[in-house]
Protein backbone atom coordinates (compact mmCIF):
# COMPACT_ATOMS: atom_id res chain seq x y z
CA UNK A 1 0.00 0.00 0.00
CA UNK A 2 1.39 3.43 -1.32
CA UNK A 3 2.04 6.05 1.34
CA UNK A 4 -1.28 8.23 -0.07
CA UNK A 5 -3.82 5.58 0.22
CA UNK A 6 -2.11 4.22 3.95
CA UNK A 7 -3.13 7.82 4.61
CA UNK A 8 -6.70 7.74 3.30
CA UNK A 9 -7.18 4.68 5.08
CA UNK A 10 -6.21 6.21 8.19
CA UNK A 11 -8.51 9.73 7.14
CA UNK A 12 -11.02 6.76 6.65
CA UNK A 13 -10.71 5.05 9.94
CA UNK A 14 -10.56 8.96 11.49
CA UNK A 15 -14.19 9.43 9.60
CA UNK A 16 -15.58 6.00 11.00
CA UNK A 17 -14.48 6.86 14.95
CA UNK A 18 -16.33 10.78 14.62
CA UNK A 19 -19.29 8.76 13.96
CA UNK A 20 -18.74 6.69 16.63
CA UNK A 21 -18.21 9.69 18.97
CA UNK A 22 -21.17 11.54 17.60
CA UNK A 23 -22.89 8.20 18.42
CA UNK A 24 -21.96 8.06 22.08
CA UNK A 25 -22.82 11.80 22.40
CA UNK A 26 -26.40 11.35 21.01
CA UNK A 27 -27.54 8.09 22.40
CA UNK A 28 -30.94 7.75 24.64
CA UNK A 29 -32.43 5.29 26.59
CA UNK A 30 -29.82 2.97 27.60
CA UNK A 31 -30.96 0.00 30.41
CA UNK A 32 -32.19 -3.13 30.41
CA UNK A 33 -35.96 -2.81 30.83
CA UNK A 34 -36.55 -4.08 26.84
CA UNK A 35 -34.91 -6.29 24.06
CA UNK A 36 -34.86 -2.42 21.88
CA UNK A 37 -32.79 -1.13 25.29
CA UNK A 38 -30.48 -4.59 25.34
CA UNK A 39 -29.87 -3.74 21.80
CA UNK A 40 -29.04 -0.14 22.41
CA UNK A 41 -26.65 -0.98 25.18
CA UNK A 42 -25.03 -3.16 22.99
CA UNK A 43 -24.57 -0.96 20.25
CA UNK A 44 -23.08 1.03 22.65
CA UNK A 45 -20.32 -1.06 23.77
CA UNK A 46 -19.51 -1.18 20.17
CA UNK A 47 -18.88 2.72 20.08
CA UNK A 48 -16.45 2.28 23.04
CA UNK A 49 -13.47 2.15 20.53
CA UNK A 50 -13.88 5.50 19.18
CA UNK A 51 -11.03 7.74 21.32
CA UNK A 52 -8.69 4.59 21.42
CA UNK A 53 -8.73 4.87 17.57
CA UNK A 54 -7.84 8.51 17.15
CA UNK A 55 -5.16 7.74 20.01
CA UNK A 56 -3.29 5.14 18.12
CA UNK A 57 -4.07 6.89 14.65
CA UNK A 58 -1.95 9.95 16.33
CA UNK A 59 0.76 7.93 17.67
CA UNK A 60 1.11 5.66 14.41
CA UNK A 61 1.77 8.81 12.53
CA UNK A 62 3.82 11.26 15.49
CA UNK A 63 5.85 8.08 16.23
CA UNK A 64 7.79 8.59 12.84
CA UNK A 65 8.61 12.09 13.50
CA UNK A 66 12.81 12.18 13.98
CA UNK A 67 13.75 15.28 16.22
CA UNK A 68 17.73 16.21 15.94
CA UNK A 69 17.54 18.11 19.01
CA UNK A 70 15.64 19.35 21.96
CA UNK A 71 14.92 22.60 20.18
CA UNK A 72 13.47 21.06 17.24
CA UNK A 73 11.16 18.82 19.47
CA UNK A 74 10.28 22.01 21.53
CA UNK A 75 9.51 24.31 18.35
CA UNK A 76 7.30 20.76 17.27
CA UNK A 77 5.34 21.08 20.79
CA UNK A 78 4.64 24.20 20.70
CA UNK A 79 3.22 23.97 17.01
CA UNK A 80 1.22 21.69 17.90
CA UNK A 81 -0.19 22.05 21.28
CA UNK A 82 -1.18 26.04 19.82
CA UNK A 83 -2.86 23.86 16.89
CA UNK A 84 -5.09 22.02 19.31
CA UNK A 85 -5.60 24.16 22.37
CA UNK A 86 -6.63 27.39 21.24
CA UNK A 87 -9.75 26.08 19.07
CA UNK A 88 -10.70 24.36 22.19
CA UNK A 89 -10.59 27.50 23.86
CA UNK A 90 -12.77 29.22 21.36
CA UNK A 91 -15.56 26.45 21.75
CA UNK A 92 -15.44 26.18 25.14
CA UNK A 93 -16.80 29.59 25.46
CA UNK A 94 -20.52 28.55 24.87
CA UNK A 95 -20.20 26.00 27.82
CA UNK A 96 -18.07 28.60 30.18
CA UNK A 97 -21.15 30.91 29.97
CA UNK A 98 -23.69 27.83 30.58
CA UNK A 99 -21.88 26.86 33.09
CA UNK A 100 -21.16 30.44 34.94
CA UNK A 101 -24.68 31.26 33.99
CA UNK A 102 -25.64 27.81 35.86
CA UNK A 103 -23.69 29.42 39.20
CA UNK A 104 -21.04 26.81 39.15
CA UNK A 105 -18.25 27.59 41.43
CA UNK A 106 -16.28 30.60 39.40
CA UNK A 107 -12.70 29.62 40.34
CA UNK A 108 -12.97 25.98 39.46
CA UNK A 109 -14.89 26.85 36.46
CA UNK A 110 -11.92 29.64 35.26
CA UNK A 111 -9.45 26.53 35.75
CA UNK A 112 -11.14 24.29 34.06
CA UNK A 113 -11.64 26.17 30.87
CA UNK A 114 -8.23 26.73 30.69
CA UNK A 115 -7.65 23.25 31.34
CA UNK A 116 -9.86 22.03 28.66
CA UNK A 117 -12.37 20.59 31.14
CA UNK A 118 -15.33 22.38 29.84
CA UNK A 119 -17.91 19.67 27.73
CA UNK A 120 -15.53 16.55 26.35
CA UNK A 121 -12.69 18.38 25.75
CA UNK A 122 -10.58 16.50 28.06
CA UNK A 123 -9.50 14.90 24.65
CA UNK A 124 -7.35 17.70 24.14
CA UNK A 125 -5.37 18.01 27.44
CA UNK A 126 -4.91 14.26 26.89
CA UNK A 127 -3.27 14.51 23.65
CA UNK A 128 -1.34 17.35 24.76
CA UNK A 129 0.40 15.05 27.43
CA UNK A 130 1.21 13.21 25.03
CA UNK A 131 2.63 15.43 22.92
CA UNK A 132 4.95 15.87 25.71
CA UNK A 133 5.47 12.31 26.21
CA UNK A 134 6.51 11.51 22.63
CA UNK A 135 10.61 11.49 22.68
CA UNK A 136 9.72 8.60 25.14
CA UNK A 137 6.42 6.73 23.80
CA UNK A 138 7.85 7.44 19.95
CA UNK A 139 10.80 4.55 20.72
CA UNK A 140 8.58 2.22 22.70
CA UNK A 141 9.04 -1.45 22.38
CA UNK A 142 6.97 -4.56 23.10
CA UNK A 143 7.80 -4.35 27.04
CA UNK A 144 6.85 -0.92 27.17
CA UNK A 145 3.57 -1.32 24.96
CA UNK A 146 2.89 -4.44 27.65
CA UNK A 147 3.50 -1.70 30.76
CA UNK A 148 1.45 0.63 29.12
CA UNK A 149 -1.43 -1.76 28.88
CA UNK A 150 -1.16 -2.56 32.50
CA UNK A 151 -1.23 0.82 33.50
CA UNK A 152 -4.04 1.57 31.68
CA UNK A 153 -5.53 -1.40 33.07
CA UNK A 154 -5.02 -0.76 36.79
CA UNK A 155 -6.37 2.70 35.63
CA UNK A 156 -9.37 2.19 34.18
CA UNK A 157 -10.14 -0.76 36.74
CA UNK A 158 -9.96 1.68 39.38
CA UNK A 159 -11.88 4.35 38.24
CA UNK A 160 -15.12 2.29 37.14
CA UNK A 161 -15.42 1.00 40.66
CA UNK A 162 -14.88 4.62 42.04
CA UNK A 163 -17.52 5.61 39.33
CA UNK A 164 -19.84 2.63 39.03
CA UNK A 165 -19.82 0.80 42.18
CA UNK A 166 -18.74 3.52 44.74
CA UNK A 167 -21.15 6.42 42.76
CA UNK A 168 -18.42 9.35 42.99
CA UNK A 169 -19.11 11.72 40.76
CA UNK A 170 -15.92 13.80 39.49
CA UNK A 171 -15.34 15.97 36.50
CA UNK A 172 -14.84 14.03 33.37
CA UNK A 173 -11.17 16.04 32.88
CA UNK A 174 -10.28 14.82 36.58
CA UNK A 175 -11.01 10.47 35.85
CA UNK A 176 -10.53 10.93 31.69
CA UNK A 177 -7.95 13.58 31.61
CA UNK A 178 -4.92 12.40 32.96
CA UNK A 179 -2.57 10.18 30.31
CA UNK A 180 -2.28 7.09 32.58
CA UNK A 181 -6.05 6.30 31.45
CA UNK A 182 -5.49 5.88 28.10
CA UNK A 183 -1.71 5.49 27.62
CA UNK A 184 -2.00 1.87 25.75
CA UNK A 185 -3.83 3.29 22.66
CA UNK A 186 -1.35 5.75 21.80
CA UNK A 187 1.88 3.98 22.75
CA UNK A 188 0.47 0.62 21.04
CA UNK A 189 -0.28 3.54 17.64
CA UNK A 190 3.60 4.52 18.24
CA UNK A 191 4.81 1.11 18.46
CA UNK A 192 2.76 -0.21 15.30
CA UNK A 193 3.69 3.14 13.39
CA UNK A 194 7.47 2.08 13.35
CA UNK A 195 7.40 -1.57 12.21
CA UNK A 196 5.60 -3.71 9.19
CA UNK A 197 2.42 -4.93 10.94
CA UNK A 198 2.04 -8.40 9.10
CA UNK A 199 0.86 -10.46 11.68
CA UNK A 200 -1.87 -12.78 11.67
CA UNK A 201 -5.41 -11.19 13.03
CA UNK A 202 -7.57 -13.92 13.94
CA UNK A 203 -6.86 -14.25 17.00
CA UNK A 204 -7.39 -10.71 17.49
CA UNK A 205 -10.49 -11.11 16.09
CA UNK A 206 -11.78 -13.82 18.15
CA UNK A 207 -10.33 -11.28 21.53
CA UNK A 208 -12.07 -8.45 19.90
CA UNK A 209 -15.52 -10.16 19.78
CA UNK A 210 -14.71 -11.69 23.29
CA UNK A 211 -14.49 -8.80 25.07
CA UNK A 212 -16.81 -6.80 23.25
CA UNK A 213 -19.50 -9.50 24.54
CA UNK A 214 -17.51 -9.04 28.08
CA UNK A 215 -18.01 -5.58 28.11
CA UNK A 216 -21.89 -6.26 27.60
CA UNK A 217 -21.45 -8.41 30.64
CA UNK A 218 -19.68 -5.74 32.69
CA UNK A 219 -21.93 -3.34 31.60
CA UNK A 220 -24.49 -5.25 32.99
CA UNK A 221 -23.08 -5.58 36.21
CA UNK A 222 -21.91 -2.06 36.51
CA UNK A 223 -25.51 -1.02 35.86
CA UNK A 224 -27.28 -2.33 39.25
CA UNK A 225 -25.10 0.21 41.40
CA UNK A 226 -25.67 3.55 39.81
CA UNK A 227 -27.32 2.81 36.55
CA UNK A 228 -23.98 3.64 34.97
CA UNK A 229 -21.45 1.83 33.37
CA UNK A 230 -22.03 1.83 29.71
CA UNK A 231 -18.94 4.07 29.02
CA UNK A 232 -15.08 3.32 29.47
CA UNK A 233 -14.46 0.17 31.52
CA UNK A 234 -11.70 -3.01 31.44
CA UNK A 235 -13.29 -4.93 29.78
CA UNK A 236 -14.04 -2.10 26.77
CA UNK A 237 -10.59 -0.79 26.78
CA UNK A 238 -9.28 -4.46 26.56
CA UNK A 239 -11.73 -4.92 23.38
CA UNK A 240 -10.46 -1.41 21.80
CA UNK A 241 -6.75 -2.71 21.95
CA UNK A 242 -7.65 -5.92 20.14
CA UNK A 243 -9.80 -3.71 17.80
CA UNK A 244 -6.73 -1.54 16.76
CA UNK A 245 -4.44 -4.75 16.16
CA UNK A 246 -7.01 -5.94 13.73
CA UNK A 247 -7.61 -2.25 12.20
CA UNK A 248 -3.75 -1.63 11.68
CA UNK A 249 -2.80 -4.46 10.36
CA UNK A 250 -1.60 -4.52 6.84
CA UNK A 251 -3.94 -6.96 5.98
CA UNK A 252 -7.19 -5.14 6.60
CA UNK A 253 -5.10 -1.79 5.41
CA UNK A 254 -4.32 -3.32 2.00
CA UNK A 255 -7.78 -4.56 1.49
CA UNK A 256 -9.11 -1.02 1.56
CA UNK A 257 -10.97 0.11 -1.73
CA UNK A 258 -11.48 3.66 -2.42
CA UNK A 259 -15.29 3.94 -3.54
CA UNK A 260 -18.40 6.51 -3.22
CA UNK A 261 -19.14 5.18 0.66
CA UNK A 262 -15.75 4.82 1.70
CA UNK A 263 -15.23 8.34 -0.11
CA UNK A 264 -17.88 9.68 2.23
CA UNK A 265 -16.28 8.63 5.71
CA UNK A 266 -12.54 9.87 4.15
CA UNK A 267 -14.31 12.81 4.24
CA UNK A 268 -15.88 13.21 7.48
CA UNK A 269 -12.17 11.79 8.62
CA UNK A 270 -10.77 15.05 7.28
CA UNK A 271 -13.39 16.81 8.99
CA UNK A 272 -13.31 14.78 12.25
CA UNK A 273 -11.35 17.59 14.12
CA UNK A 274 -14.03 20.18 13.44
CA UNK A 275 -16.89 17.68 14.29
CA UNK A 276 -15.37 17.12 17.18
CA UNK A 277 -15.56 20.96 18.21
CA UNK A 278 -19.16 21.39 17.38
CA UNK A 279 -21.03 18.71 17.43
CA UNK A 280 -22.53 18.68 20.74
CA UNK A 281 -23.78 22.81 20.27
CA UNK A 282 -25.41 21.17 16.93
CA UNK A 283 -26.62 18.01 19.32
CA UNK A 284 -27.82 20.10 22.35
CA UNK A 285 -30.10 22.12 19.59
CA UNK A 286 -31.73 19.11 18.04
CA UNK A 287 -32.13 17.40 21.59
CA UNK A 288 -34.92 20.48 22.44
CA UNK A 289 -36.43 20.01 18.99
CA UNK A 290 -36.35 16.30 17.82
CA UNK A 291 -37.62 12.92 19.84
CA UNK A 292 -35.69 11.17 21.70
CA UNK A 293 -35.12 8.88 18.89
CA UNK A 294 -31.01 7.63 19.00
CA UNK A 295 -30.63 6.88 15.08
CA UNK A 296 -33.12 10.63 14.12
CA UNK A 297 -30.59 12.21 16.65
CA UNK A 298 -27.60 10.35 15.97
CA UNK A 299 -27.57 11.11 11.87
CA UNK A 300 -29.21 14.67 11.54
CA UNK A 301 -26.10 16.04 14.25
CA UNK A 302 -23.72 14.46 11.84
CA UNK A 303 -25.18 15.86 8.60
CA UNK A 304 -26.34 19.05 10.20
CA UNK A 305 -22.65 19.66 11.78
CA UNK A 306 -21.33 18.19 8.73
CA UNK A 307 -23.03 21.09 6.26
CA UNK A 308 -22.17 23.87 8.65
CA UNK A 309 -18.81 23.39 8.97
CA UNK A 310 -18.39 23.06 4.68
CA UNK A 311 -20.87 26.13 4.49
CA UNK A 312 -17.82 27.65 6.98
CA UNK A 313 -14.55 26.45 4.70
CA UNK A 314 -16.15 28.34 2.13
CA UNK A 315 -17.29 31.74 3.35
CA UNK A 316 -14.60 31.85 6.12
CA UNK A 317 -10.59 33.24 5.59
CA UNK A 318 -8.38 30.70 6.16
CA UNK A 319 -6.82 32.49 9.89
CA UNK A 320 -10.07 32.32 11.18
CA UNK A 321 -10.51 28.69 10.06
CA UNK A 322 -7.09 27.99 11.86
CA UNK A 323 -8.33 29.29 15.25
CA UNK A 324 -11.47 27.76 14.68
CA UNK A 325 -10.24 24.59 14.54
CA UNK A 326 -12.30 24.14 10.90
Amino acid sequence: MGNTQRETYFDFLRGIAIIMVVGIHTVSGLGFDTIHQEITVFIRQILNCAVPIFLAISGYFLAKKEFGSKKDFFRFFRKQSKKVYIPTLIWSLPWLGLALLSGENVPFTILSFFCCGMSIFYFIALIIQYYSLLPILGKIKWGGVIVCVLISCVSIAWISKMLCEDGISLPLIIYAGPFPVWIMFFAIGCFLGRRVNDYSISLFVGLTVVFLCMGYIETRYLYQFHGSGFGIKLSSFLYSLFMILVLFSDKVKNSFKINRFSNYIVILGNLSFAIYLSHLLVGMVLHRLLPPIWGVQWILTLLIDTILILFAKRFFNQKVLTYAGL
